[in-house]
């Protein structure tokens, strides 16, 4: 499996999973322009994508779903609270959480989880081939033992590490948006990311890519280091890496031993 993950955090958001000849988008937060770009930054032909899955109606989320779709014919699925959100319902196909996705190699769940949107998910995608799982996991403002238990297992986990909880209240937001990033409807902290990949974390988990970082109250070493200190009390052996905003990052997966990461210039 390969996963691109074309830019993450407050300004657009897109992830790319492609395994035997299949691939499929989750999120389109860039504009069309923007997207055009990191596709071909990732080598990524915009025409072989079979499917766009949409995890909640935020617009650093779906800013380019509408366009995109149109424009390379890509089908588009969210549930159905996402899809009346953004305008897409009557439109494109609704899917509900749990409920299995094929498209041709690869295999899509997604479960419900607590944020301040309409019906968010997060996101499993495994290779029919290959057995190869990987979990996108953000914009939640907790995790629950029944989401680690169905993420457990997985190859690859991506992972919302937003805020670093004394930056955030140190910082200049105002109290009530400080109140929402840090409420259950909100975002997850590095130590709130730690503890989630510890619970998921096995032998077999080659990387934790940490992903939606805030600019204003993270930094990428702090969240580095929360999650990988607590890993290394875990049975994990691979390690952790993290997508940023205006650059590419790619995870290869070859097999169930090896995983590969390349970052590209946009």
């Amino acid at each position: 499996m390969r996963i691109a993950v074309l830019g993450s955090g407050s300004r657009g958001n897109a992830v790319v999973f492609e395994s035997g000849g299949s691939a499929i988008m989750v999120d389109a937060g860039f504009g069309l322009r923007a997207l055009a770009s990191r596709l071909a930054a990732a080598r990524i032909r915009p025409e072989s994508i079979e499917l766009l899955l949409l995890t909640h109606d935020h617009l650093d989320h779906v800013r380019g779903a509408r366009r995109a779709s149109a424009r390379w014919g890509w089908p588009t699925v969210g549930t159905r609270g996402t899809l009346e959100a953004v305008g897409l319902d009557g439109e494109v196909g609704s899917l509900r959480a749990g409920a299995p996705i094929q498209t041709g190699e690869l295999l899509v769940r997604c479960f419900r989880v607590p944020h301040d949107a309409a019906e968010p998910v997060a996101v499993l995608v495994e290779s029919r081939r290959s057995g190869i799982r990987a979990g996108l996991v953000y914009d939640l403002g907790e995790t629950t033992a029944a989401l680690a238990h169905r993420f457990f297992g997985l190859d690859v986990l991506l992972l919302e590490a937003n805020h670093d909880t004394t930056m955030l209240w140190a910082g200049w937001y105002p109290a009530a948006v400080k109140r929402r990033i840090a409420g259950r409807m909100g975002h997850l902290s590095n130590d709130q990311a730690a503890q989630f990949a510890a619970r998921v974390a096995h032998r077999g988990l080659q990387r934790v890519v940490l992903c939606h970082l805030s600019q204003n109250n993270n930094t990428p070493r702090r969240a580095w280091v929360a999650v990988n200190e607590t890993l290394k009390r875990t049975a994990f052996r691979g390690s952790v890496c993290l997508a940023q905003q205006d650059a590419i990052a790619v995870v290869q997966v070859g097999s169930r031993s090896a995983a590969n990461q390349l970052e590209l210039a946009i």
